[in-house]
């Protein structure tokens, strides 16, 4: 209370000076700023002056942060707690961001720290960028719990410290309304900001009042003129924190580009530089640990590329359908109730199978998919969404109907437009003229072929489209696998993916350009064609999850000159599987694709009556040794019941080919009916495994007989060794694969394809997550 402080005490001078030089506490007023010859405490001494004073306040009531260790903002302090709690921020369930976990985790096991026992120049820094309201602050308050929680950060003390130049810590709120023109202009106005949290710290433990600094010289002419301003206030968080002298320290420094271009002049310091500056302390200081982030797209690279540098690039994927299908028991019943009710299954499936209740989850649907997954959208959709109540108690037998009667009203079609218009209006994507000037057929390489983030000219000229499209807006890295957290891909979000198709002559760029339209079209068919048909009130369903999987496949194939079938995979058989380690050869030079219609049965051809005039290439052909190029195809017969695709890809150490035979199943249920007459029943696995006999078995029927298979010889006789997987949507329960998976069968699902695909994975998920509203298990209910 500062009402309380002995007026007369030559501490209440000190603490002042130390806190603000002019500010104002209850009625009374500094005359006069004390000279630095009078202060006769350094700031740290004044620091920890005013917090033993605080202490003897007997009205102190203890304040209880998300983390003691974190120094932080309360936006920070909120994600941390919902992290913890696995609550929400906004009204959004926090998605667990394991990607950017896995890549933390590498940057704090990375082996670089020292040098000859001495700070290494080069240490690596931690950083993620992204367009507005993608989630770059939520993870670097993750990044400050992680680092306190990491062991051997514990036992030293470690603390973590945030200082941003937006919200709470906004250039006006410091009275900077110049330039930043110098590295030491930039460094105290980052030390400001670091003593500002430790003051701050101090005042909401006690609650003993805030203080506002809206200038920094009075700290700053305390602190040791020796040591660099960021450093000496390190010192202090260190004192007000009773750690360590030589604890570690996470220093997150957000929104940086904010701090740039104050001033408007030319000799203003640039983000480029800041960025460099912030490193340069990892030099002069091994006990710092500097985590950043990068308002808008802006090129880390090019701060990087002339050094050695490695930069831990952390991915921001969209959160949806995570926070739908992820969300825990708690954050479901945080949802709005319009998606409360769609998440859950009990609740969705007593929805009435109206004309009137289909119409809704259309709308509902469209506007979950608007959002892309887009965080700051979902925050729009949510916030939307959530001003609807549940007409009446869930338990109601009637809840069914009055839902629907009260949903119907509610979304009235001024307020679905407003909502959309929301959505739309956080995305940052708004245009074409970027893809315009894409080298699409470079960027859709990049998209299934993995690669280290620029770190040197040379690969920062290599990747440069990849580098363009993040500049654009309208790209973004994306870590590829836990087991290599530095290799990435380059994602490409939904609403821009969709935007690639409407490119002109954009297929025509080359084959890797056409293969990413491809898959773009039919993703984007896979939950809109449904939406289509559902709100014209038919029975047809959308386009299947196999062409999806082909699509995934091609551009995959295409992109990558070699490459394992096991990168694919999620399972594979438990013990080892040599099969799916062969190393095969890809892209366009090794690989054709073949016309569907040509081959409409493949491998059936000789047990089918062809129709007249069918043109095909018979199976044999297809799979003799001298064609020496690999090939894919789908074929042309919609009922085609050993594969949905295929590819005979040819091995790189020469030694014959790899046929892939692959099945796409998109069902929402385990076990299905496969005779209605008989109420026979199979599994996934079952129908899966019926059509790779047709591969395996030494007869197979025809005309009423059993005749012998006439591929076998055939693959003998060429070295094709047979391979089946099976692409899923969902995650049906691995128990129903009976017997267990073979040395010859390996399963993919969208969260494994995330790993290898992720601008696909993802805007395939949530596109499924949309067809699954309409569930064709979903019957009408008694409420009906």
């Amino acid at each position: 209370n500062w009402d309380n402080l002995p007026q007369s005490d030559e501490l209440y001078t000190n603490i002042c000076s130390a806190c603000h030089p002019h500010f104002l506490y209850s009625d009374r007023q500094m005359e006069q700023q004390p000279s630095v010859e009078e202060i006769s405490l350094t700031g740290v001494d004044a620091l920890v002056a005013l917090r033993k004073l605080l202490e003897t306040c007997t009205t102190a009531t203890p304040h209880n942060p998300a983390h003691a260790r974190v120094f932080c903002s309360e936006d920070a302090d909120n994600c941390i707690s919902a992290y913890q709690c696995k609550g929400t921020i906004v009204g959004v369930p926090l998605d667990s961001r394991e990607a950017a976990h896995t890549v933390f985790d590498s940057y704090m096991d990375d082996d670089h720290y020292l040098q000859d026992g001495q700070a290494n120049p080069r240490r690596p820094i931690i950083c993620n960028m992204g367009t507005k309201g993608s989630g770059k602050s939520v993870v670097e308050a993750l990044n400050m719990l992680w680092f306190v929680q990491n062991d051997d950060v514990c036992k030293r003390g470690g603390l973590a410290v945030e200082v941003t130049f937006n919200d709470d810590q906004c250039m006006g709120s410091f009275g900077f309304d110049v330039a930043l023109p110098t590295p030491l202009a930039f460094f105290e106005a980052v030390a400001v900001r670091i003593l500002h949290r430790a003051l701050s710290a101090l005042m909401d433990r006690y609650e003993a009042g805030s203080v506002l600094m809206k200038e920094h010289v009075g700290i700053l002419q305390q602190l040791p003129s020796c040591r660099n301003p960021v450093l000496s206030a390190l010192d202090v968080l260190r004192c007000v924190a009773d750690a360590p002298t030589d604890a570690p320290v996470l220093l997150v420094v957000d929104e940086l580009v904010k701090a740039a271009g104050i001033g408007g002049g030319k000799d203003t310091y640039d983000a480029a530089a800041m960025m460099v500056s912030v490193c340069s302390l990892l030099m002069m200081d091994p006990k710092v640990f500097v985590s950043m982030t990068v308002y808008d797209c802006f090129n880390v690279s090019n701060c990087f590329t002339s050094s050695d540098r490695y930069i831990h690039l952390q991915p921001l994927p969209p959160i949806i359908p995570a926070v739908l299908l992820g969300a825990s028991n708690e954050q479901q019943r945080q949802l709005p109730f319009v998606l409360q009710a769609l998440a859950d299954d009990t609740l969705r499936l007593r929805i009435p199978n109206t004309p009137t209740a289909t119409a809704l989850l259309v709308d509902i649907a469209t506007l979950v998919q608007l959002t892309g997954g887009h965080p700051r959208s979902v925050q729009e959709l949510m916030s939307g969404l959530g001003k609807f109540a549940t007409p009446c108690p869930v338990e109601d037998p009637a809840w069914g109907p009055q839902f629907v009667a009260a949903l119907s009203r509610w979304l009235t079609r001024d307020r679905r437009e407003r909502i959309s218009d929301k959505i739309v209006n956080q995305a940052a994507f708004t245009g074409m003229e970027p893809l315009r000037s894409l080298d699409i057929n470079a960027l859709a390489a990049e998209v299934a072929r993995a690669f280290e983030f620029p770190k040197t000219p040379a690969m920062r000229k290599a990747h440069d489209q990849f580098m363009h499209a993040c500049n654009e807006g309208v790209c973004a890295f994306h870590s590829s696998s836990a087991s290599h957290p530095l290799t990435g891909l380059a994602y490409v979000p939904f609403r821009v993916l969709q935007g690639l198709v409407k490119v002109p002559n954009a297929s025509q760029q080359g084959p890797l350009a056409a293969a990413l339209v491809h898959a773009a079209t039919t993703v984007k068919n896979y939950a809109q064609t449904q939406l289509v048909q559902r709100s014209k009130d038919t029975v047809q369903a959308g386009k299947p999850f196999e062409v999806v999987a082909e699509a995934a496949l091609r551009l995959f194939i295409l992109s990558n000159a070699v490459f394992t079938l096991g990168a694919l995979c999620g399972r594979v058989e438990d013990a080892d599987a040599p099969l799916f380690d062969i190393e095969l050869l890809g892209g366009p030079d090794n690989v054709d694709l073949l016309d569907g219609s040509q081959i409409p049965v493949f491998p059936l051809d000789p047990l089918r009556d062809l129709a007249p005039g069918t043109k095909s290439i018979p199976a044999a052909d297809l799979l003799r040794r001298d064609r020496h190029k690999g090939w894919l195809l789908s074929p042309g017969d919609p009922n085609n019941v050993a594969c949905d695709f295929a590819a005979n890809l040819q091995r790189r150490d020469g030694q014959g080919s790899v046929l892939l035979c692959g099945q796409g199943k998109d069902w929402f249920q385990e076990v299905v009916v496969a005779d209605k007459a008989s109420g026979r029943t199979h599994t996934m696995a079952e129908s899966w495994r019926a059509g790779n006999k047709y591969f395996t078995a030494t007869t197979l029927p025809y005309s009423g007989a059993m005749v012998p298979n006439p591929l076998l010889a055939v693959m003998e006789a060429n070295s094709v060794t047979p391979v089946f997987m099976l692409f899923r949507a969902n995650g049906i329960d691995d128990a129903t694969v009976q017997p267990p998976l073979g040395a010859s069968e390996g399963i993919v699902d969208l969260p494994r394809m995330r790993a290898w695909l992720p601008t696909i994975a993802y805007a395939a998920e949530n596109a499924h997550w949309v067809r699954r509203l309409f569930d064709s298990t979903r019957t009408s209910s008694p409420d009906r």
